[in-house]
């Protein structure tokens, strides 16, 4: 089954950070607009939230063994992996508040940290059943 395959993970990781990257260093212009945005949390914290949210997944799905049944070591790369993920989420702020047509803004990281670990929890919560059941 193609979900026991890692490499079909990797290539989704691949996929996965080169539409992160275009959509946080692409110029505003090239974005879709939210005018007519009515939701209490701005349009923007939301896409921020949604990018970053499917990192940890993809990643630990692309590092992890099928047949791993350590949970502690399950654990330690999840965190590691959260734990890089909010590098990026630094790292595109800061690449953000170099470029001319971007600005960096505190809120943006905070709506991707928030992203990462509620995709870390997501996968804490479901990677169990997953290989319980061997569709992964």
């Amino acid at each position: 089954m193609i979900l026991s395959r890692r490499w079909f993970w990797r290539v989704l990781l691949v996929v996965y950070l080169a539409a992160v990257a275009y959509v946080c260093f692409a110029s505003q212009g090239s974005l879709p607009k939210f005018d007519e945005w009515n939701f209490p949390i701005p349009a923007d914290k939301c896409i921020h939230f949604l990018l970053f949210l499917p990192w940890p997944i993809l990643a630990c799905l692309s590092v992890l063994q099928p047949a791993d049944n350590r949970r502690v070591r399950t654990v330690v790369i999840l965190l590691i992996i959260t734990i890089i993920g909010c590098g990026l989420a630094g790292a595109t702020e800061y690449i953000q508040c170099l470029l001319p047509y971007r600005s960096r803004d505190s809120f943006d990281f905070i709506a991707d940290c928030l992203g990462l670990l509620t995709g870390a929890l997501l996968f804490a919560a479901f990677y169990p059943f997953l290989r319980k059941s061997g569709t992964r």
